[in-house]
């Protein structure tokens, strides 16, 4: 304070200011909570299609006590401790499409079973039949996952899977075998990835199969979704966007939330209006890939729209009227692989005809078409009459606060270009000397006289002497 401010306070002076500072803090979070009816009924109001869900518990004193709000899994930073649970899907342009969030108390079987009846009943997904989801193995997730939608295709992130592997096989070179063996499309290239894995390192390869490879590697994915990803950085990249709404007060946390999502929209929208192909961006793309692919192979055609493409010494099957091919990319992805490329040539067809609809830009279009409606501030609130709900208590965690900063894995990026000090041999600056600071420094007159007992300005002249009489 008197540094930045040229103040001088006294500790009890900086304790009563911090008090205040924080009751003020959880007067606004209560006022908040006390208005969650209304911005229900506001969000209700101006989006008529938008389910919300506020549940409480009722305390012995009758008050209600705030439990869950769901709006059609990452920590919050403020004083309401809680997670927000996220539902993110992909659109025909492989980007981030936010579907619902929530904001519970913890990540437990009761919150993710609660969370995913809502996007049952909103998404009218039945059983789960024709639905890929791809996910962490969180224990919670996986129990509401099979318990709501049984007949879901449930992977797991492979990204989540290399980390728990890295923890127990630190070499470097198991990652790229690691994505070889994820990244296989059909059981033989997957057989011949793992034999390679193998025989680098058979452990890693006996504690990788510990892990049901059913839900991990593309070989064994159900075709029919659109989608061969192997791992939920959509997830993990859309929450990365809540990092600054997450230290806000609860109701401003919910609006940055939704307000970030209809801009989203907004902007997505725009950019599938102006584009004047058949298929989106991304389609394109792939098309393209195979295309240059398909050079390297030749066709041998057969009947009823089979074909046997060789690339190198390998055949590969392709039927066009099934639209699938034994190496199962075409089949996973709805985008015609190399070697369907190589069949539709021969058949003299166009390659575009034979991309999922999926992809088609009208379909684009109208999953933005609609987006989100804006929504008037606490002012224009209307009062619904409801009860009053009280904020959950605050409960400050054991041990030393940790700080806002998430630990990251050994196998992610640091946040900072910083060098670390590992490695790096420190110098005594005043002897100059290397390995030791003032208290090991091998020069008797420094070693009794450190910068304790010395000031700086005396120490230099005692090194002077020192340089003088060698």
């Amino acid at each position: 304070m008197k540094r930045r401010y040229n103040i001088i306070i006294s500790p009890p002076q900086s304790q009563v200011a911090r008090r205040m500072v924080f009751d003020k803090l959880q007067a606004e979070t209560n006022e908040q909570f006390a208005r969650l009816r209304d911005y229900e009924a506001e969000i209700k109001r101006t989006n008529k299609n938008t389910t919300v869900e506020i549940n409480t518990i009722r305390r012995e004193d009758g008050e209600e006590m705030f439990s869950q709000i769901y709006i059609y899994g990452t920590f919050l930073k403020h004083s309401v401790q809680g997670m927000i649970l996220t539902a993110i899907g992909r659109d025909p342009n492989n980007q981030i499409y936010p579907i619902a969030w929530a904001v519970v108390s913890a990540e437990n079987n009761d919150n993710w079973e609660w969370f995913i009846h809502k996007l049952k009943l909103d998404l009218d997904l039945g059983e789960g039949d024709n639905i890929s989801i791809i996910s962490d193995m969180h224990r919670s997730l996986i129990h509401g996952v099979a318990t709501e939608l049984p007949k879901a295709e449930h992977r797991a992130c492979d990204r989540h899977i290399y980390a728990n592997l890295k923890k127990l096989h630190k070499s470097d070179t198991l990652k790229p075998l690691f994505w070889r063996v994820a990244s296989s499309y059909n059981d033989g290239d997957f057989k011949a990835n793992l034999k390679t894995f193998r025989e680098f390192d058979s452990q890693a390869c006996d504690d990788l199969l510990k892990k049901d490879h059913r839900t991990w590697c593309r070989a064994f994915f159900r075709t029919g979704c659109c989608c061969a990803d192997t791992h939920n950085n959509l997830t993990e990249s859309f929450n990365r966007t809540l990092k600054a709404a997450r230290k806000k007060p609860f109701v401003q946390m919910l609006e940055l939330i939704r307000r970030d999502a209809m801009q989203r929209i907004a902007n997505r929208y725009l950019i599938a209006c102006k584009e004047i192909g058949r298929h989106t961006k991304k389609a394109r793309k792939e098309i393209e890939k195979s295309c240059d692919e398909a050079q390297h192979c030749y066709s041998v055609s057969s009947t009823g729209g089979k074909y046997e493409i060789v690339e190198g010494t390998n055949g590969y099957s392709v039927h066009l009227n099934k639209r699938t091919c034994v190496c199962r990319k075409w089949d996973l992805t709805g985008i015609p692989c190399r070697h369907a490329v190589c069949a539709i040539r021969e058949n003299t067809g166009l390659v575009e005809n034979y991309i999922s609809d999926y992809y088609l830009t009208d379909k684009w279009k109208e999953t933005y078409r609609r987006g989100l409606k804006p929504v008037n501030g606490p002012k224009s609130w209307e009062e619904t009459g409801g009860g009053r709900i009280l904020a959950p208590p605050y409960k400050r965690p054991p041990g030393r606060p940790k700080g806002k900063v998430r630990i990251k894995g050994v196998h992610e990026s640091p946040s900072k270009k910083k060098v670390g000090r590992q490695g790096r041999e420190g110098h005594f600056s005043l002897c100059g000397g290397k390995g030791h600071n003032s208290r090991k420094c091998p020069h008797e007159v420094l070693k009794c006289f450190n910068s304790r007992v010395l000031g700086s300005f005396w120490i230099k002249c005692v090194m002077s002497w020192i340089k003088c009489v060698k």
